[in-house]
């Protein structure tokens, strides 16, 4: 009997998830988003490791390293502002190389925060000035360039834009 109350919940969340992914791309907004969010991200991508290396990125991979080795260095970390960055590039050297980490770590974030952004825009207003205000942000120059490095500047952008959406949805 257990078996077949998880088999029926599986299946209603299953159910609810297709319901929410069509209803999600019945909106043509979406589907252009979701179009935008691609190329998007073949433009970061094609410059994502092209320059040389900063001196804050070389930091945060150090500060990384020695979070993955010995986890207690969260608490020695010299500047408490970069805890959150430095974890995910931590998470992502298990996986990378740390230099790949660090530069993947900025895409991560400038990714969740045209993603929230145009979430907000759409909330506040209209899918299409979600739209409008997701792609000011994408391609604007110099959040385009920050987020090509392992620098905090995007992370805190996103973070910032996450909470601002979610403090608007409650």
């Amino acid at each position: 009997t257990l078996y077949f109350i998880y088999h029926k919940k599986m299946n209603e969340i299953n159910n609810n998830l297709r319901k929410r992914v069509l209803s999600f791309l019945s909106n043509p907004y979406n589907i252009l988003f979701l179009l935008f969010l691609m190329i998007t991200l073949l433009i970061y991508w094609r410059n994502l490791f092209i320059d040389s290396i900063w001196l804050d990125e070389t930091q945060y991979m150090w500060d990384a390293m020695m979070l993955k080795y010995n986890p207690s260095y969260i608490l020695d970390i010299p500047n408490k502002a970069t805890i959150w960055p430095v974890t995910v590039v931590a998470i992502l050297t298990i996986f990378f190389k740390s230099f790949t980490a660090v530069r993947l770590m900025g895409l991560l974030f400038a990714l969740v925060g045209i993603i929230f952004t145009y979430l907000l825009g759409k909330k506040l207003y209209n899918g299409f000035v979600g739209l409008v205000a997701a792609s000011m942000l994408a391609y604007e120059w110099w959040y385009h360039f920050l987020a090509l490095k392992g620098l905090i500047d995007v992370a805190i952008t996103a973070m910032i834009v996450t909470f601002a959406y979610f403090l608007y949805i409650t």
